[in-house]
């Protein structure tokens, strides 16, 4: 069984995160040409000008630390959005529908809840909640809103 998301609300969280990114996209541009035509104010050719900040860019500059770890909020919340709210959603309407927690793909270790929740009986979501560290990616996890995880609906026998 799988969740097939639509309607509006997707969409709408969609068009949000492509109009964020390209405002910061675009915020990015600005700031570069700015800070390339003060090289150039400065004696610089521009190609050189150009050159370097790009160059200070690609090598991970604070600028975009910053303009990374704000796109990987608003993309972290966007999961959430649209990994646990249908999962609720689908157990309003099936109360009894019992899941397994899944570990999900991770570059180091699982944290300690979903390591343990993932050794759990299948449960309801009612009885998921229960234990009060809410859903997969709900951001009440040790490993917070990094939560990989997903709950598998299983077939009820």
């Amino acid at each position: 069984m799988a969740f097939i998301i639509t309607g509006a609300q997707v969409t709408t969280s969609t068009e949000v995160v492509v109009a964020e990114l390209e405002l910061e996209a675009q915020a990015m541009v600005d700031r570069a040409i700015l800070e390339s035509k003060k090289l150039q104010a400065d004696g610089m050719s521009k190609s050189l000008a150009d050159k370097t900040i790009l160059k200070s860019y690609f090598d991970g500059e604070n600028f975009v630390k910053v303009w990374n770890n704000h796109i990987n909020k608003i993309i972290n919340e966007m999961t959430k959005q649209l990994v646990a709210k249908p999962v609720r959603l689908y157990a309003k309407a099936n109360p009894e529908q019992k899941y397994e927690w899944v570990l999900g793909s991770v570059k180091t270790k699982h944290c300690t809840d979903c390591e343990s929740h993932s050794l759990m009986e299948p449960q309801t979501i009612s009885e998921w909640e229960s234990h009060g560290k809410g859903l997969p990616r709900d951001g009440d996890t040790v490993c917070n809103v990094g939560c990989k995880c997903l709950l598998k609906p299983i077939d009820i026998k």
